[in-house]
């Protein structure tokens, strides 16, 4: 049995005695020189480097795979770390967004979830309202597009409604060309 183990075993009368530890051939046997010591740290430390090292090159290439970008009116919008080929680039100005982090407590974040990635989101959203010729403004510090449509709603001839002669209601003819409703989406 592991001398460590029977010297932390649960009942005293079964750990061992003073004498018993120090006959034991762990306490007994040879002991490393301070050379030996000095040569199985140095190799424990390359150990622990070399793992560092590869958890940092697998850091990188997730934080490389995770990065996106989208060219939107000449502007270069980066999702993740920039590169050297982003701080680089001479034909868009590069900006990097950020998504907003999850509170728990204020229960805020994104104004909806999905799985795909934002630039995709972005980019269609873009190309879809420059088809509609809509002007917007593109947040340069976050995932946001700010744009206003108007919709002018095309009048329509109500019906009368029956009974109104018999309460004692006139109809009342409205010039309906007049009116021009509006709707604005944002």
């Amino acid at each position: 049995m592991d001398l460590v183990t029977s010297m932390l075993h649960y009942h005293p009368q079964h750990r061992p005695m003073i004498a018993d530890i120090i006959g034991h051939p762990w306490l007994a046997g040879p002991t490393a020189t301070e050379d030996q010591i000095k040569a199985e740290f140095q190799n424990r430390l390359q150990i622990v480097n070399e793992r560092v090292k590869e958890e940092q090159q697998q850091e990188k290439a997730v934080k490389d795979r995770n990065r996106r970008s989208e060219v939107i009116k000449g502007v270069r919008y980066v999702w993740g770390e920039l590169t050297e080929l982003d701080k680089n680039d001479t034909e868009h100005e590069v900006i990097q967004l950020k998504m907003n982090e999850f509170r728990p407590a204020t229960k805020k974040t994104t104004c909806f979830f999905s799985d795909t990635y934002p630039d995709l989101i972005f980019k269609k959203i873009a190309t879809a309202l420059d088809e509609g010729s809509v002007n917007y403004n593109i947040h340069h510090k976050q995932w946001k597009l700010v744009y206003n449509v108007e919709k002018k709603l095309m009048p329509k001839e109500l019906p009368p409604i029956e009974g109104m002669k018999e309460l004692g209601i006139e109809e009342e003819k409205l010039d309906l060309s007049k009116i021009q409703p509006v709707i604005e989406y944002s």
